[in-house]
This record gives structure tokens, C-alpha cells and sequence, in this order.
């Protein structure tokens, strides 16, 4: 278990594990389960892949277990410059939200990170979008921040 990497999406998603795992060739168990949040039962599917080797590989790149409060932006070796883009677009999809205020007339974009991570991702949508004054708020009771 030292060497292993499990990738949980919600059953809807399944095809995209399948995807994964016959992309690197693996015979591993897609497990289906449910899973408890906030007192809502969720179809969750689930597939863990022993390899020392794509384990390493991971960690080089900068994925790390329990990334949510370790987790650094990742530097121009491990992302170069043509894919912060898409880079910040599919960690808003894991871990990002849009609140609206339809009486207030106002949207909110959120992500949670680390306060190291959200800085940077602040820096650049700063820079690239002009948004003026990026708020970060550390969550209570937790080291994660939004």
C-alpha cells in the first residue's frame, strides 16, 4: 500500500476510470461504493493501482498524497507556461465553485487550497483577467484557505 494511487469519481463518472485504466494498461478492480457527505448518500466508483513507478513519477510532478494542505503551484518544469490555463480550469473542477447572489447581483468564484497555492492562482487571474483585490479567507477550524 506504500506504493499506491486510487482515483475515486462519482459513478457518473466511471467511464472516466475506465478510460484510466485502460490507458495505463491495468486489470485492476473498478470498485463501486457509497459515500457520505454532509448527510447525503453519493454512488461513488473506485479504482486503486499498486506501481512504484507511477507513484514516483507523480510525486516528481508535484502530486503529492493529501494534497489539500500541502499542495504548491506547481513550477515551469512541472507545468509549463501554454498549460496554466487548463491547469486552473481542472483544479476549479475538483476544487472550485461559483456562488451567486441573484438579489444582490453578484457572483463569487471560489477555490480552497493551500494559502501558498490560492496566492499564486490569485496572482495570475490578477494579472490575466484583471480582477481587482482576490480575497483569501482561511476556512475556521481547518489550515485550508479560500
Amino acid at each position: 500500500m506504500e506504493y499506491s494511487l486510487s482515483l475515486a469519481l462519482c459513478s457518473l463518472d466511471k467511464t472516466h476510470i475506465e478510460k484510466f485504466r485502460k490507458s495505463i494498461q491495468s486489470d485492476a478492480p473498478i470498485l463501486d461504493k457509497d459515500v457520505k457527505l454532509n448527510g447525503k448518500i453519493f454512488k461513488a466508483s473506485r479504482i486503486m493501482i499498486c506501481n512504484k513507478n507511477i507513484c514516483e513519477s507523480l510525486d516528481e510532478l508535484g502530486c503529492t498524497p493529501n494534497k489539500s494542505l500541502t499542495l504548491r503551484f506547481p513550477n515551469e518544469k512541472q507545468l509549463p507556461k501554454k498549460f496554466i490555463r487548463d491547469f486552473i480550469r481542472g483544479y476549479f473542477d475538483g476544487d472550485g465553485c461559483i456562488s451567486l447572489d441573484l438579489d444582490k447581483r453578484y457572483s463569487v468564484v471560489g477555490f480552497v487550497g493551500t494559502k501558498e497555492f490560492l496566492e499564486k492562482i490569485s496572482k495570475i487571474l490578477s494579472e490575466e483577467l484583471d480582477i481587482e483585490n482576490p480575497v483569501l479567507q482561511q476556512k475556521k477550524g481547518s489550515k485550508c484557505w479560500n
